[in-house]
Parts: C-alpha cells; sequence; structure tokens
C-alpha cells in the first residue's frame, strides 16, 4: 500500500477516535450532571426525610410520654383499688370471695328438728251459745336452724322452746279464747346421715338466743371467724345461711326428708336502732318479739326454717359471722340478733363459746 493512503486511513482512523472521545467526554459529563442532579435530589429528599422523620419521632416521643403517665395513672388506680379491696373493712361485693368457702359455711350450720307434743283448744259464745273444739293431742315435728360452734349449736330461742299462749277476744254478744301448747320433748339433728341427738344447755327467750350442746364425738372441723357488727356498714355484702322448712308447720316422722341448707344474698339494710318499727303495722298479731337495739336489718327476707340460721359477712374475702337470723317481714326484709348481743348474753351465763 502506498505511503499516502497509509496516511489517509491513519488520518481517518484519528478522527473517528476523536469523534468517540468527544461524545464520551460529552456523555460523561451528561452522567455527570445526572449523578449530581440524582445526589442534590437525594439530599433534598433525606434532608425532607430526616425532618419528617425527626417530626414523628419527636411526636412519638410525646406520646410515649403522654402514654407513660397514663400508665402510671393507671397502676395508681389498681394500687387504689388493691388498697380499696384488701383495708381490712367490710366488703360491699363479692369480689374478693372463693366460692368454695360457701360450702364450708354449709357444713358449718344444720336443719335443727324439734319434736314435741300439740295440742290446742277453741272455745266461743255468741249471744250466749257455747262452741267449743279442740285438736287431737299428738307429737309433730318442727324445724329451725342451727350454727356449730366447737360442741355447741347456736339457734334461736323460738326454735327449740316450749310455748303456751292464749288468745281471748271479747266484743259485744261474742267472746271466744284459743289456747295451745307446745311441749318439747326431743332435739335432733342429722349428721352425715346419721341422727344425734342435742340437749339445752341455755335458752334465752327475750334475747331468742339458745345453745344446744352436741355430742362430744362429733368434730367439725372448722368455725365460722366471729365478726364485729359494730364495724358493718349500710351496703355490705353477706350471705344468709338457712334451711328450707317451716318451723311453724309441724310435721310427722315420716315427712322429715333430707335436711336442705341454702344460701342467699343480700346486703346490710341498716345498722341503727329499728325503734321504728313498734310504731309500724307489722305482719306480728302479737307486740314486736324482739328489742330493736339488738337488730340488724338485711335484704336476704326472713323465711320460715331460717331461724338459728347465720348471717356472713366478708372481711378483705374472709367469711365472719356477724349475726343469727331470728325472723322477717317480706321477702326482703329479714331481722338478726347481733353477734354483739348474742356473745354477751351467753357470757353473763358463763358460757364463752367464742374463744
Amino acid at each position: 500500500m502506498e505511503k499516502k493512503e497509509i496516511a489517509r486511513l491513519a488520518l481517518i482512523a484519528v478522527i473517528i477516535a476523536g469523534v468517540f472521545i468527544g461524545i464520551a467526554f460529552v456523555q460523561t459529563e451528561k452522567l455527570k450532571k445526572s449523578i449530581q442532579g440524582i445526589e442534590i435530589n437525594t439530599r433534598e429528599k433525606m434532608g425532607s426525610f430526616n425532618q419528617s422523620f425527626q417530626k414523628r419521632f419527636d411526636e412519638l416521643t410525646k406520646k410515649n410520654e403522654k402514654l407513660g403517665k397514663e400508665i402510671e395513672a393507671f397502676d395508681k388506680k389498681i394500687e387504689n383499688f388493691y388498697q380499696w379491696l384488701y383495708d381490712g373493712r367490710y366488703d360491699s361485693a363479692p369480689f374478693l370471695i372463693n366460692y368454695s368457702q360457701i360450702e364450708e359455711l354449709k357444713n358449718l350450720t344444720t336443719v335443727i328438728y324439734v319434736k314435741g307434743n300439740y295440742q290446742w283448744k277453741w272455745i266461743s259464745v255468741f249471744k250466749g251459745e257455747r262452741f267449743e273444739e279442740k285438736g287431737e293431742e299428738k307429737d309433730v315435728i318442727g324445724r329451725g336452724t342451727g350454727i356449730f360452734i366447737n360442741n355447741y349449736l347456736l339457734t334461736a330461742a323460738h326454735v327449740v322452746n316450749d310455748e303456751e299462749k292464749e288468745e281471748e277476744t271479747k266484743e259485744e254478744n261474742y267472746y271466744s279464747k284459743y289456747w295451745e301448747k307446745w311441749t318439747v320433748k326431743e332435739i335432733f339433728f342429722i349428721h352425715n346421715g346419721e341422727r344425734m341427738e342435742a340437749k339445752r344447755v341455755f335458752l334465752n327467750e327475750t334475747v331468742d338466743v339458745a345453745l344446744l350442746e352436741v355430742p362430744k364425738e362429733l368434730r367439725i372441723p372448722k368455725r365460722i371467724t366471729k365478726g364485729n357488727d359494730s364495724q358493718v356498714n349500710v351496703g355490705n355484702f353477706l350471705y344468709q345461711v338457712g334451711s328450707l322448712g317451716l318451723e311453724g308447720l309441724r310435721i310427722s316422722e315420716e315427712e322429715i326428708g333430707t335436711p336442705v341448707i341454702y344460701i342467699q344474698e343480700g346486703i346490710i339494710g341498716t345498722t341503727t336502732p329499728l325503734t321504728y318499727i313498734k310504731e309500724k303495722e307489722m305482719p306480728w298479731e302479737e307486740p314486736f318479739p324482739w328489742d330493736p337495739v339488738n337488730l340488724l336489718s338485711v335484704t336476704t327476707g326472713g323465711k320460715p326454717g331460717d331461724s338459728g340460721g347465720m348471717i356472713v359477712a366478708f372481711r378483705d374475702g374472709q367469711p365472719e359471722l356477724i349475726g343469727m337470723i331470728v325472723g322477717g317481714m317480706g321477702e326482703k326484709v329479714a331481722f338478726a340478733i347481733k353477734i354483739s348481743v348474742i356473745e354477751k348474753t351467753l357470757s353473763e351465763a358463763g358460757l364463752e363459746i367464742f374463744k
């Protein structure tokens, strides 16, 4: 090849290389500008992101501080709630009650059966004409409730006492007289299917408290804690433990059946002396049988058969005996002799059964 041709080709090659180098340079500059733009955009976005992140972080920090204060306040409420629950006072709600304790209360209570002789007579005279009716004298059984305390049964006196009463009515051209007598012959209860005798060792009809001695071989594994009726307040939660039966309804030996202890919840209705009830019309024909100062009023209602049953309040979830049921007025009002009155009455007779 001639030298001129080679030179020409070399020149072309140089020109082509220069073109490519120029293109590469232009592209490189564009790439640099693009990268710079990306960097600027990235910095701007990162700056904006950092600002947003910092703002969000600050917001979350404030929320976290607020949440921390709310948790602290909630913890304080929980602490106050537990202090309220375990405050050493009688409970106003059954939050802390272990319901296995309810069965234990049943085991500390029994149906008392009172076998006795019952007779009655009614005489009337109307315009000079005399009428007379006499009931058949017979042995029948009445029922009530008793509370096991050591080797005794605590109950109401009217459940186990002898009774004789007369009622006279005198009007113009009319006279009537009703007489009835109830003489107790045997007192017993059924424990684990076995009939056991109980003997009267104390009876106070004025206060309506009686104490029965049970067989020495009978061992009750636990006893109810004696409470303090001066510390109960209106609204305190309680249980009444009684028996389904009618102490006023006489039955035969064949009608005894299976003793049933039941529990009913209520609250303290009033702790003040119930002197007002003497001024009201009451469901009893005779005068109100109890000294109102000795009574608590509860909302369980006193049903026949409940007499002698326990009124139990709860102190920090633990049951305490605060009274003994003796009567009622309707479905929502029951009367209980205060445990302090019971203890004082027994103590004056030399009976310290709660020690």
